[in-house]
C-alpha cells in the first residue's frame, strides 16, 4: 500500500506515533547527555576547577583522561554533552577549541587499532588454555630481577586473560577492577563493577575450576598476592626493577597482553584477536554449550536480549547452516 492510500484517521495516527519515537529519543539523549556531564562536574570539583563554563583546556585533560579507559566513541560523546550542557546554559562551546579538536586527534591516534573494525574473533576455551601455556609462569630456581618481573608479569597476564574470559569483560572493566570490587566464596568468588559502560551497576559471580592453571579465582589470588597488592588497581603496570606501578592499566594494554599472549600462542586468526575477544569467546563458548540466553545476557550485562541474541546467532551459524547438506 503507498503511503498516498493510507486513510486520513490512519496517517494522523502514524505521525503522532513518529513524534513520539522522535520525542523518545531526544529523551535518551538528553538523559545520556546529562549523566556525562555529571561524571564531568565531578572530575572538575575533584581537580577544584570550575565547571560551568569551562577552559578549553580542563576539558582537554578530562578527554584524555577518559581516553584511557574508554574508547574514542565514549569519549566523542562526553565532548558532545560537555558541548551540550554549555549551549543550553547560554555561554560559549569549550569544545569548539583548537586543543579540544587536537586532543580529539590525539584520542584518535592513540586508540585501539581494532577498535571498531569490525566484530573481533572470539576465542574459545581451548584458545584461553593456549594462551595461558604460552605464559612464563614457571618460576626461575635463581631469580633475579629480571626474572622476577618477567613472573609478575606473567602471573599479571593470566588472572587478566582467565578473568576476563570467565566473568566476560569488556577491555574498560578489566582495566578498571580495584581490590575492593571482589568478594571470594567457597564456590568462587563474586565480582562488583560499578563503572561500567551501561552505566549500571552489577555482580557477576566466577566459580573455581578445578585445574589450577586455568583456574580465574587462584590465578587472581596468586598475582595479588605475588605483587603484594592489598587495595587499589589489581591489574597494573610492572616495571623492569619488578616495581609496580601505582595506577591501573588502560584499555590498550590490555588489548596488548591478550593480543600478545594469542601470537605468542599461535592462535588461528590472531591478527583479529582484540580485547573485546575475551568477552565475544565466552559469549560464544556459551552459546555452543546451549547456555539460555536470559543467563547469558545477565552474565553480560546487557539490556537488550537482542544483543545477547546476536551473539547467540553469530556461535551457531556455522553449526545451523545448509550449504553442507547439498552434496557439493
Amino acid at each position: 500500500m503507498d503511503s498516498d492510500d493510507i486513510p486520513e484517521n490512519i496517517a494522523d495516527e502514524l505521525e503522532e506515533i513518529s513524534g513520539l519515537l522522535d520525542e523518545s529519543f531526544a529523551t535518551r539523549t538528553l538523559k545520556t547527555y546529562g549523566y556525562k556531564w555529571n561524571r564531568y562536574s565531578d572530575y572538575c570539583e575533584d581537580q577544584g576547577v570550575q565547571a560551568l563554563p569551562s577552559h578549553p583546556g580542563v576539558v582537554s585533560a578530562y578527554l584524555l583522561t577518559r581516553s584511557k579507559k574508554w574508547t574514542t566513541q565514549t569519549v566523542q560523546g562526553d565532548r558532545l554533552a560537555i558541548s551540550w550542557k554549555h549551549r543550553s546554559s547560554g555561554y560559549d562551546d569549550p569544545t569548539d577549541n583548537q586543543l579540544v579538536s587536537r586532543t580529539m586527534r590525539a584520542v584518535h591516534q592513540r586508540a585501539d587499532p581494532n577498535e571498531g573494525s569490525g566484530k573481533m574473533h572470539a576465542l574459545l576455551t581451548e584458545d584461553i588454555k593456549k594462551m595461558i601455556d604460552s605464559l612464563l609462569l614457571d618460576t626461575p630456581s635463581n631469580e633475579g630481577v629480571w626474572e622476577k618481573a618477567m613472573r609478575l608479569r606473567a602471573l599479571r597476564d593470566q588472572a587478566l586473560i582467565l578473568l576476563g574470559f570467565a566473568a566476560a569483560l569488556r577491555a574498560s572493566e578489566i582495566a578498571g577492577v580495584q581490590a575492593k570490587d571482589f568478594e571470594f566464596n567457597q564456590e568462587g568468588m563474586e565480582l562488583h563493577l560499578s563503572d561500567t559502560k551501561t552505566n549500571v551497576p552489577r555482580i557477576i559471580g566466577v566459580s573455581r575450576v578445578e585445574d589450577v592453571r586455568y583456574c580465574p579465582v587462584r590465578s587472581l589470588k596468586r598475582w595479588t598476592s605475588s605483587a603484594d597488592i592489598t587495595s587499589g588497581p589489581v591489574f597494573r603496570r610492572v616495571h623492569n626493577s619488578a616495581q609496580l606501578g601505582d595506577h591501573e592499566i588502560d584499555r590498550r594494554t590490555v588489548w596488548r597482553i591478550i593480543k600478545g599472549a594469542a601470537k605468542d600462542a599461535e592462535i588461528d586468526d590472531a591478527d583479529q584477536v582484540g580485547a573485546h575477544s575475551v568477552r565475544r569467546g565466552h559469549a560464544t563458548q556459551a552459546a555452543l554449550n546451549d547456555v539460555p540466553l536470559e543467563r547469558l545476557r545477565r552474565q553480560l550485562g546487557h539490556k537488550d536480549p537482542a544483543t545477547t541474541a546476536g551473539y547467540i546467532q553469530d556461535a551457531r551459524r556455522m553449526q545451523e547452516e545448509t550449504s553442507q547438506e547439498l552434496g557439493l
